[in-house]
């Protein structure tokens, strides 16, 4: 990361990052007691859809100079 943030000042770029400690976050999370709640919460079905599609099986790929990594499962 110090590497990177160097190359950044050299060259005058701007650097934005983002960091997420998925781990903590949403590894551990009961998928079906997250579903039940939000359902009694009035959370209408289309809605518990988008949070559940947005964190399970994400993957990301990371711009490089001009190119793109792979698309790696997080």
């Amino acid at each position: 990361m110090l590497r990177l943030l160097e190359q950044t000042l050299d060259v005058e770029e701007e650097l934005c990052t983002c960091f997420k400690d998925r781990q903590k976050a949403f590894d551990h999370v009961k998928w079906t007691k997250l579903t039940q709640i939000l359902k009694e919460a009035g959370i209408d079905l289309y809605e518990r859809r988008l949070i559940r599609n947005f964190y399970k099986d994400q993957t990301v790929e990371i711009k490089v100079d001009e190119g793109k990594t792979r698309n790696v499962k997080i």
